[in-house]
C-alpha cells in the first residue's frame, strides 16, 4: 500500500490535507505587487531587491536625501552594497549625488527627474491596484 498525496493537497505533519485557497483580496493584493515588480524589472531585469528598497527610501525623502550611511543602515546591508547601488542607479539615471551641507566630505543621494518618471510609474500602477480592491 502506497501513501499518496493527492496533487492539490499539502500535508501539514499529517494533519489539515484541504485546498489551501486565497481570497478574492488576497489575489488581488498579489496581483498588484506582482504588478509594481513586473515595472521595475523592466528597469533592470537584474536589479536585487535591496537596491529597490534603498531607490524607494531614496525617493521617499526626495526634499532632503539620504546619506550612504543611513541607506546602509535602514537596508542593513554593507557599505560596498550601498556603494554598488549608488553605481547602478547612477548609471540608469535614477538617482543623483550632491555634496552634503551638512557634514563635510559626505553625500547625499537624491532621487533624479528620470527617477521620479519611474517612479510615478510605478505610483500610476500602485493606485490602480489600490481602487481595484
Amino acid at each position: 500500500m502506497t501513501n499518496k498525496t493527492p496533487p492539490n493537497d499539502t500535508p501539514n505533519n499529517g494533519e489539515c490535507r484541504g485546498r489551501l485557497e486565497l481570497s478574492k483580496a488576497q489575489q488581488k493584493a498579489l496581483g498588484g505587487m506582482i504588478k509594481i515588480l513586473e515595472a521595475i524589472l523592466r528597469i533592470d531585469g537584474n536589479m536585487p531587491l535591496h537596491y529597490v528598497l534603498m531607490w524607494l527610501l531614496v525617493s521617499r525623502s526626495a526634499a532632503k536625501g539620504q546619506t550612504l550611511k543611513a541607506l546602509t543602515l535602514a537596508v542593513k546591508t554593507s557599505k560596498a552594497t550601498t556603494e554598488r547601488f549608488k553605481a547602478k542607479f547612477m548609471e540608469l539615471g535614477l538617482i543623483e549625488i550632491i555634496d552634503d551641507r551638512v557634514e563635510d566630505r559626505s553625500y547625499l543621494y537624491k532621487i533624479s527627474k528620470k527617477g521620479r518618471i519611474k517612479l510615478n510609474q510605478l505610483e500610476v500602477i500602485a493606485t490602480t491596484f489600490e481602487t481595484a480592491t
